[in-house]
């Protein structure tokens, strides 16, 4: 784009150059079109050539100017000149040229033109009175610091909340770009008179709110806890921002519900409002159900209600049923052996920082995370690292209880922390009633710890060691659990 600017301006410059040396050859001056030499040329020479030349002069202007505005377009392409101003340069360039050919060439007094022009302009601005308020709001909106092509806003448009991205600012109307991706044109005098806010401004991080509402009876600190855990999930992921730190906060009491807030920040240049309210809402219901609250339609509107009420410390009379089903290893199991699971698991507490089991420990048993978060250690002989986090409905310690094999890896945890424990004798019951689960568990153990092996293989330098062969895990299975000999 630049090489065409440059030629553009060469050929503008050559031209002017050029027209200057044929009229300084045929009557002795380049430019002085008023010299009496000049006086007694042809009608083309004493009017045609200079007004000519001052047409290639604006020309080599408007090559200059828009080589300028491409330049500032590249060096900020979100925040560059819009079309408009660009348009608008050359009218004031052009109109510049014609004026000085009427009162330079043609000797002609530009004040009678002036006002002659003004009658005509009231009369064509009264009938145009809409495009003309279009076009001076645009140049308004243009020279408005506050609002620049890239920035995100919310617009109430005729009754309409619109978001959107402003792609530019042209003669008529502003083009915005919505979170679908959809062209929309606002006419420049109704997006002035709107109301407009900024989301881009002064920096990009922008807060929204996600609303959810649950039964009064529930404990709201507990609630709290485990929203606040939902927005801690999410922010782990990237989708919003973990500072500003996300929020969960009680916003009103009413019919015998309270509404809670979570309120997070983000960045509407990589995700949409929608698509970051749907990940938050999808981590806070899961955080609920794995906490054992059951989600329930009453009335027209779905309400989060506990399964027993109240439950400010997680008594062992809830169920966890649903937490179970939750977990990827559990999915081939039947309701009856989930319940005996359930009937014979243990609830386990742990607070921020607490190690619950230590790499190299020996171990029989697994952990179903209930509330809070868990941080996956793993020491190598120069560090020792952080390799994951987990979070309501993740599992671990399952080849200890399967196979009796030392612990992978150190777990912390990293909040307040309720976890379900599920013992070798349970499991050992199950299994020798349904040995088609041996090899069920054993295919989806050697998958999740090939995906494991290659995640750290990834944030390593050590290359990625294949796990055991197919078979070779079900067979240790029904060796620990003593089946063969059942």
């Amino acid at each position: 784009m630049n090489n065409n600017h440059w030629l553009k301006i060469y050929a503008s410059l050559s031209l002017f150059i050029g027209l200057g040396f044929v009229t300084f050859l045929k009557v002795g001056t380049p430019f002085d079109w008023t010299n009496e030499a000049v006086e007694d040329q042809l009608w083309a020479w004493r009017y045609g050539m200079p007004t000519l030349q001052l047409l290639t002069l604006g020309w080599l202007i408007d090559n200059l100017f828009s080589l300028l505005v491409e330049r500032m377009r590249r060096a900020d392409p979100e925040h560059g000149m819009p079309r408009l101003a660009l348009q608008l340069g050359r009218i004031v360039i052009y109109a510049t040229v014609l004026t000085l050919a009427l009162n330079w060439v043609f000797e002609q007094s530009i004040s009678p033109i002036l006002a002659a022009s003004g009658v005509f302009g009231l009369i064509l601005g009264y009938a145009l009175r809409g495009l003309v308020t279009d076009i001076f709001s645009g140049i308004a909106l243009h020279l408005d610091p506050r609002l620049s092509r890239g920035d995100w806003i919310d617009l109430t448009h005729r009754g309409r909340e619109i978001t959107g991205k402003i792609v530019d600012i042209e003669w008529r109307n502003v083009i915005l770009l919505d979170t679908y991706d959809n062209t929309i044109l606002v006419p420049n005098g109704e997006f002035a008179a709107a109301l407009v806010v900024n989301r881009s401004r002064p920096t990009p991080a922008t807060q929204y709110l996600a609303m959810i509402e649950l039964d009064v009876t529930l404990d709201q600190d507990h609630v709290l806890a485990i929203l606040t855990n939902a927005l801690q999930r999410t922010a782990a992921s990237g989708t919003i921002f973990a500072d500003p730190a996300p929020q969960a906060t009680i916003r009103t009491i009413k019919d015998g519900c309270v509404t809670y807030g979570l309120a997070y920040h983000i960045d509407l240049r990589h995700i949409s409002h929608m698509r970051a309210d749907s990940l938050v809402l999808t981590h806070a219901l899961h955080g609920l159900k794995m906490a054992g609250i059951s989600v329930i339609p009453s009335i027209g509107r779905v309400l989060v209600r506990a399964s027993d009420g109240i439950m400010p410390s997680l008594p062992k009379t809830i169920s966890w049923g649903n937490a179970l089903s939750q977990v990827p290893l559990f999915k081939p199991m039947s309701p009856a052996e989930l319940a005996r699971i359930e009937q014979e698991s243990r609830l386990v507490r742990a607070h921020s920082g607490q190690t619950l089991i230590e790499v190299g420990a020996d171990g029989d048993s697994m952990f179903v995370v209930l509330e809070g978060s868990l941080a996956v250690i793993v020491e190598t002989q120069t560090e020792r690292r952080e390799v994951s986090r987990l979070w309501p409905g993740d599992a671990f310690g399952e080849m200890s209880l399967l196979t009796g094999a030392p612990r992978s890896a150190t777990i912390v945890a990293k909040s307040e922390t309720a976890l379900l424990e599920i013992q070798k004798e349970t499991m050992a019951e199950i299994l020798s009633e349904n040995l088609q689960l041996v090899s069920a568990f054993a295919d989806l153990v050697e998958a999740r710890q090939e995906m494991s092996a290659r995640a750290r293989a990834a944030g390593s330098s050590l290359a990625h060691q294949p796990t055991r062969r197919k078979g070779h895990l079900a067979a240790i299975i029904i060796d620990f659990f003593g089946l063969a000999k059942a």
